[in-house]
């Protein structure tokens, strides 16, 4: 196996993993535009954030078992598409319901599948030093 095949995984994975990170990111950096936004309260927009890292939390053995019970690439796979659905459904949020909806319930079961999969992909994809770089890696992201 060559080197662009054999880190090709770790570049699918790594970019889920960022892409995660990042939009938790972008929601706590938005908190002042999205309570103008939504004619809301800080602690209301505080609140959708917290809700989707419970809903995450809370799901996440739930999903791990999904992906042993059907395939952890087929789950990392619905995972990524149920949490597109949660990203649009947030971008297009008329109401601070509809983006409670779409950024903590959708996303964060979207996470739920996305995160343990992620873990046993690499895991299941490298090993030796190379599962080290990738974990490093991923962690690093």
């Amino acid at each position: 196996m060559n080197a662009a095949s054999t880190w090709k995984p770790l570049a699918v994975l790594g970019t889920a993993q960022f892409l995660m990170v990042l939009d938790a990111s972008v929601m706590n950096v938005s908190i002042s535009q999205l309570v103008e936004d939504f004619d809301t309260e800080v602690t209301t927009v505080q609140a959708v954030i917290t809700l989707y890292t419970l809903v995450m939390a809370a799901f996440m053995l739930t999903g791990g078992k999904i992906g042993d019970m059907f395939g952890r690439r087929r789950v990392f796979v619905v995972g990524l598409v149920v949490y597109g659905v949660g990203s649009g459904l947030t971008a297009v949020a008329p109401t601070v319901g509809v983006l409670a909806v779409g950024w903590s319930v959708v996303e964060g079961l979207g996470a739920a599948l996305v995160l343990p999969a992620l873990a046993a992909l690499v895991a299941g994809s490298y090993r030796g030093r190379e599962r080290a770089v990738a974990y490093g890696v991923v962690g690093g992201l």
